[in-house]
């Protein structure tokens, strides 16, 4: 199993209901995901967090110009979109015992007929609020986690 701190990526939040969905896939290239659900477009993953809100992870030098295409597409509707990159760091947990590692801290249920590739929910693992991701087949895993933990 190993352990290892992800590279630094640009993130944002995106919140917002029904009238975001289209004028932000135009921008992030993806359809937002659905319910514990993640997609990606080339360098951008999209992470559900919740029922109107949506982690975006990209590389860094490319935050303001999506943020940029971000506000011009979503003007006129009823949403925020804040940068986030410094908030949170990512940590990667891969191998086959990553699962059982995971799960020592973690309340959900992460065998893979039920935490499926592409899943990602918020959580408490070890005490702390983390967002954790699967983010293929393989026995690997991402956690996002606020910086100061």
């Amino acid at each position: 199993m190993t352990l290892a701190a992800m590279p630094f990526v640009g993130k944002l939040v995106l919140r917002g209901g029904p009238s975001v969905l289209e004028p932000a896939a135009g921008v992030l290239g993806a359809n937002l995901p659905d319910t514990m659900a993640s997609a990606a477009a080339g360098e951008i993953a999209i992470l559900w967090l919740g029922p109107d809100e949506w982690l975006v992870l990209m590389p860094a030098d490319r935050v303001a110009a999506t943020m940029a295409s971000l506000r011009a597409a979503l003007a006129g509707t009823h949403h925020a979109a804040v940068e986030v990159s410094d908030r949170m760091t990512g940590i990667a947990v891969a191998g086959a015992r990553a699962r059982d590692v995971l799960s020592a801290g973690c309340p959900l249920d992460l065998h893979p007929s039920v935490f499926l590739p592409g899943a990602v929910t918020r959580t408490v693992l070890a005490k702390a609020t983390a967002i954790l991701r699967r983010p293929d087949e393989a026995q690997a895993f991402e956690i996002w986690v606020n910086g100061s933990f």
